[in-house]
């Protein structure tokens, strides 16, 4: 189920909206709290919370609505070794937080920063995971100085200056 949906938000726009009309949101975040111990759940149902926000800020708010910031958070610390739950799992927050301060709090309060930070620490070697992370807490930054304040209380700052480090060229 989880792939259909993702397929289909992953057009964009009215497609995405089309799944949170058909209540898409809250049967993706059903699936991840109903199979908390499958990893290709879980890495799925994080890629279509992604897709899904990405088509804007109303679907970025329907996502965070629905505890979407919170149970993905909740899957990147349940699989912290697995790339797929950590890249997607990024991304999902960050197509959350970068609608705003509002989403971008949602985020936070969800635990989100030190999720982010902990695939840096987790992944230094996958340039993806290193990549979605760096966007993701500068979104989560950009959304105001009390943000900005936990990405830095987390070791944000820290984090993504030794992933450009390790990664110059990117």
């Amino acid at each position: 189920g989880c792939s259909a949906l993702f397929e289909i938000a992953r057009c964009g726009g009215a497609w995405a909206q089309a799944v949170v009309d058909a209540g898409g949101v809250a049967a993706v975040v059903a699936a991840l709290q109903a199979h908390p111990a499958d990893v290709g759940v879980q890495g799925r149902s994080c890629g279509t919370l992604a897709a899904i926000a990405k088509g804007g800020a109303a679907n970025a708010q329907a996502v965070a609505d629905a505890g979407g910031a919170v149970e993905v958070v909740a899957a990147m610390r349940r699989y912290p070794s697995e790339m797929v739950v950590q890249a997607d799992g990024c991304s999902a927050l960050f197509e959350i937080a970068r609608c705003g301060w509002a989403w971008a709090r949602a985020v936070v309060d969800a635990g989100g920063v030190a999720a982010v930070v902990a695939a840096l620490q987790a992944h230094p070697a996958d340039v993806g995971v290193q990549g979605r992370s760096c966007g993701t807490l500068a979104a989560i930054a950009k959304g105001g100085a009390a943000n900005a304040q936990a990405v830095a209380d987390a070791g944000g700052g820290v984090e993504v200056v030794a992933a450009m480090r390790r990664y110059p060229s990117e």
